[in-house]
């Protein structure tokens, strides 16, 4: 072999052994497209089955389901098997047990998903069919909404034979029937017999297909029980409404003495006073006295602030009625030992902040202001001089231990100001410290043409005849306005705000959430079309608040807007 003919052959050997190498897979499209049902055995809707064997062919691998999770079969079968057969596209569910006469069956597969990306079944499907001449024909067709009345997508509904569920008490049981809501909130059933039933919505979180936990948001109807009836096909329509669970009352935590006659509860969340009552009484219980001044104090740790009179002593308070804004209550009991004090560093507790709707100036001492101790609080204005300074009336608004006051007159509009505290409010009489104090905290107050006015009216929503209010919303958070068929917001800061109705049906003042235990529908909430400028010095008046207005995006509306224009 030549010396050519030799590197040839060399060349020839490195390049095959270069075309030899392992190379690395470009990939290809992600497959995003979920499984689908082709042929099923016996087939849908098919009337006098006799077997107990069903198959459902599916057009690509499947994974194995699970079938207490993923498969819900009606009436109830104990102990259904499956199989996966035909490259993983052939599911058979063996019943293994003889099937009941003249009764219609439901198979309504939820969780499956394929073997390769995971991808679950779009919307759950459903296999009907009878051992019977007759398929049961009934339909049930809904809406899920939220509060506001936006549809809610890809929420699960439950269907519960109504004597399945004692009380409300759905949790951990598991439904006759099961979907899912599309895009749009809406959800069916089908092949449904002649039968009351209980009917709820599960954002299921855990993807148990049950009630699992009261973290999961929920929906209900507004009829506990619905009650399917006909010889032919009926259709029903439900509307539920979804929301967030809280059955937990407020929890008393831990408590300080911030001084000789105030303790500081520490609670765990917001609590309605109106509907508390205190008592305290002596560690045997024979004393027994009512505390008639409490104030909530909003805060990181959430303080209830309790003015006791006998100050500081071993007492057990007993709090009746200790209710959250949602109307969970309890009834506690708080042992109390004089020891445990928190520091108390100044006379008030928190900044003085103005009160635009009032108006007034709002201020927290660290305990409870008395009429012999408002000697000890002036409103002036910034002047360093005595015989300059101007010192203004005060008109005292109190309530528990919040403090509001308001500046007697107009001459205080338009002027810093200075809330001044004399030190013997804070310290003990005997404390030399008293005579020399004085604390100074900077006051805002009502600034000449600062502010506008909005009033008007509201035209009812032709569906609802209760309570209501109403609520403007802006960037420093919102303004709240009690109304029938009038509003009226004085003092508004200028900026953009929109308007929000809540449907106050228990007619309480605040928006009260669903509850399951009680079975109550959460209140509505409305959120009005569009925004309104609100300028300094100007008040806007005999404005119209429509409560029947739809959002811009309603088909209905656009349709009827491309109507007018066509006419035009």
């Amino acid at each position: 072999m030549n010396r050519i003919s030799l590197l040839c052959l060399i060349s020839g050997l490195l390049c095959l052994a270069s075309c030899a190498q392992e190379l690395n897979p470009t990939g290809g499209q992600k497959d995003t497209i979920p499984p689908k049902v082709v042929k099923t055995n016996p087939d849908n809707e098919v009337l006098e089955f006799e077997g107990t064997v069903l198959k459902i062919i599916f057009d690509e691998a499947i994974q194995k389901p699970d079938i207490k999770k993923d498969i819900f079969i009606s009436p109830f079968v104990n102990r259904p098997s499956v199989t996966i057969s035909d490259n993983g596209k052939r599911l058979t569910i063996d019943l293994e047990e003889d099937l009941r006469p003249q009764t219609t069956y439901v198979i309504t597969l939820n969780g499956i998903r394929d073997h390769r990306e995971r991808n679950q079944i779009e919307e759950p499907y459903t296999l009907a069919f009878s051992t019977g001449t007759q398929l049961d024909s009934l339909e049930l067709q809904g809406i899920v909404e939220d509060v506001e009345g936006a549809g809610v997508a890809n929420m699960l509904v439950l269907l519960f034979d109504a004597d399945s569920v004692l009380g409300n008490d759905i949790l951990n049981k598991r439904p006759a029937y099961l979907t899912r809501t599309d895009e749009s909130g809406s959800f069916s059933f089908k092949f449904l017999r002649n039968a009351p039933y209980r009917v709820f919505g599960l954002m299921d979180g855990d993807q148990s297909n049950t009630f699992s936990s009261v973290t999961e948001a929920v929906a209900m109807s507004a009829d506990s029980v619905l009650t399917l009836s006909g010889d032919t096909t009926n259709l029903e329509v439900v509307r539920l409404i979804s929301f967030l669970i809280d059955e937990n009352p407020p929890r008393l935590r831990r408590y300080f003495w911030t001084n000789d006659s105030t303790l500081a509860v520490q609670v765990s969340e917001s609590v309605n006073l109106s509907a508390t009552t205190v008592y305290a009484t002596d560690t045997s219980r024979i004393d027994t006295s009512v505390i008639s001044a409490l104030s909530f104090i909003p805060g990181a740790d959430k303080e209830l602030w309790v003015h006791v009179p006998g100050g500081k002593q071993w007492m057990d308070l007993h709090f009746y009625g200790l209710q959250d804004s949602l109307g969970n209550a309890v009834d506690s009991i708080l042992r109390v030992e004089p020891e445990r004090e928190r520091e108390w560093d100044e006379p008030l507790s928190n900044s003085p902040t103005l009160r635009l709707q009032d108006p007034s100036i709002e201020f927290l001492p660290g305990k409870l202001v008395t009429e012999a101790d408002r000697q000890f609080f002036s409103l002036t204005d910034t002047s360093s001089f005595d015989t300059a300074r101007q010192v203004f009336e005060l008109e005292w608004m109190p309530e528990g231990f919040y403090q509001r006051i308001r500046p007697e007159g107009e001459d205080a509009i338009g002027i810093p100001l200075v809330l001044k505290v004399d030190g013997a409010f804070f310290y003990s009489p005997d404390d030399s410290t008293a005579i020399d104090t004085v604390y100074s905290f900077p006051v805002t107050w009502l600034q000449a043409d600062a502010y506008g006015s909005i009033t008007g009216t509201v035209i009812p929503d032709s569906s609802y005849e209760g309570p209501f209010f109403i609520n403007m919303k802006g960037a420093k958070g919102i303004v709240r306005s009690f109304s029938d068929t009038a509003f009226s917001f004085q003092n508004i800061e200028a900026g953009d705000y929109s308007f929000e109705v809540i449907y106050d049906e228990d007619d309480n003042g605040i928006l009260t959430t669903g509850s399951l235990i009680q079975y109550r529908l959460p209140e509505r909430r409305k959120n009005i079309p569009g925004s309104i400028t609100i300028r300094a010095n100007w008040d806007f008046e005999d404005h119209v608040v429509d409560l029947n207005t739809r959002e811009p995006d309603d088909p209905e509306v656009e349709e009827s807007e491309e109507e007018e224009v066509a006419k035009e």
